[in-house]
């Protein structure tokens, strides 16, 4: 809840929260915003200050439908107790891990090649 007078916050104001029957009280910071928390669930919370208009907001969760698969909402593995992967899930990288390490491979070669070619050509030039 938000409490403001003339567009500044209202500081150190108690703010009464209810929510499914249970009810706690916060007290307004600086910029006149009083928080509190009743966990995950659908509700309706109000806010109630004296000296200000009460605020209501209807909390509704979202539907996680079950898509794919059975739909009895199963997961791979959940019966053997091994997940799919698990084992092997940080030794795997993406194409782009892979070209990175190709690209730096590739680069420490030619370094080697140039240095060698470089080397090759101080030495000829200091028997002349």
């Amino acid at each position: 809840m938000d409490l403001l007078d003339n567009g500044n916050g209202v500081k150190d104001v108690e703010v009464t929260f209810t929510f499914n029957g249970s009810e706690k009280r916060a007290k307004t910071n600086d910029s006149g915003r009083a928080r509190t928390s009743f966990g995950r669930a659908a509700g309706v919370v109000s806010a109630k200050a004296d000296g200000f208009d009460s605020q209501t907001m209807t909390i509704d969760l979202p539907q996680c439908p079950v898509s794919g698969g059975t739909g009895g909402g199963q997961v791979l593995g959940a019966t053997t107790g091994k997940v799919l992967g698990a084992s092997t899930l940080a030794a795997t990288g993406s194409a782009v891990d892979a070209l990175a390490q190709v690209g730096l491979a590739f680069g420490f070669v030619l370094t080697i090649i140039s240095g060698y070619g470089y080397y090759r050509v101080a030495k000829e030039t200091s028997k002349n």
